[in-house]
């Protein structure tokens, strides 16, 4: 019977502690609260919500939230005719930043343009320009120059056609004889250049001269046009070009334009890669009230009135 007592005993402990809202059935709560304790220290509480005060972290940007509702007039409307809120429903608040960050660029050059380096070059060829050395003429694939000599003779004298040299000075005769008397025609000795020679007339002179030339064969030299370097027998030059750029974001990222750039020989926009990032908003409850999924939850406590005979009052 003793092992019966305790045993008894025991579970009317465990049922005590396991139940800690127990309350005299002497004490009471209104409507829609309930009671907790027992004696002078039960009391009446109730479960309250709120919506928590929604705000963006700083350096983000706030877009809809509870102060907005979704339908407007129409969910007003139909809240009305239908038994429900004609308010509309709220918005969570959304809170959004911008990421931002330099674009990769890739190089290429235009056509017929090679990289090297950070440049585009194109290589140009052309022939070897000939020349003479100072004094020559290039003539016929050479070079050449002439040299002119004049050489001098007498005049040749002699007589007209059937004339003969006269013992006069200077005179050609022609002599017959008529009836035992001879008679003679004198002219005057004409002159002439000999053969090769030329009749020049100096002054108040005439001179027999013959021109000579003399050919002189010189050096022949080779080199680039301008702008040009000889490499072996080719001209080259290189003509250089700005490359062209192509920009390129990651995937879910926006090619915007930044700053324009002044570096370089021409000056050039800088590109960055932008995105829209969302960004969970911050809660806040009031004093006295705790976070559960958004809401904030609290509860209000009053007295428990002691149950008078006819009802109870407050």
């Amino acid at each position: 019977m003793m092992r019966i007592a305790v045993v008894f005993a025991l579970l009317a402990l465990t049922a005590a502690v396991a139940d800690p809202y127990h309350h005299d059935s002497h004490y009471t709560c209104p409507k829609g609260w309930t009671l907790k304790g027992d004696g002078k220290d039960a009391v009446c509480y109730k479960k309250t919500t709120t919506h928590a005060k929604e705000e963006c972290p700083k350096g983000t940007k706030p877009e809809g939230g509870y102060h907005r509702r979704r339908g407007g007039v129409v969910a007003g409307l139909l809240g009305i005719l239908f038994g429900g809120s004609s308010k509309g429903k709220y918005v969570e608040l959304t809170c959004y930043r911008y990421e931002e960050h330099p674009a990769e660029k890739s190089m290429h050059c235009p056509k017929v343009y090679e990289q090297y380096d950070h440049e585009c070059k194109k290589t140009s060829y052309a022939d070897l320009d000939s020349y003479c050395e100072k004094g020559y003429d290039m003539t016929k694939g050479g070079c050449y120059t002439y040299e002119y000599n004049e050489e001098e003779v007498a005049h040749e004298v002699y007589c007209p056609k059937g004339y003969t040299a006269s013992s006069k000075d200077g005179k050609c005769e022609k002599c017959w004889t008529d009836k035992k008397e001879t008679h003679c025609d004198y002219k005057k000795m004409m002159t002439k250049c000999p053969k090769g020679y030329d009749e020049r007339h100096y002054g108040k002179e005439y001179k027999c001269v013959k021109y000579t030339e003399e050919k002189h064969e010189g050096q022949m030299y080779f080199k680039c046009p301008k702008g040009y370097e000889q490499y072996d027998d080719k001209c080259i030059t290189y003509h250089t070009t700005d490359p062209e750029y192509e920009w390129h974001c990651p995937k879910g990222y926006k090619l915007s334009r930044g700053k324009y750039s002044y570096r370089g020989k021409k000056g050039h926009h800088e590109y960055v890669c932008k995105a829209k990032k969302e960004v969970h908003p911050d809660y806040h409850c009031p004093k006295g009230y705790e976070l559960h999924k958004h809401e904030c939850v609290g509860y209000k406590e009053m007295p428990a009135r002691k149950q008078h005979k006819k009802g109870y009052g407050y």
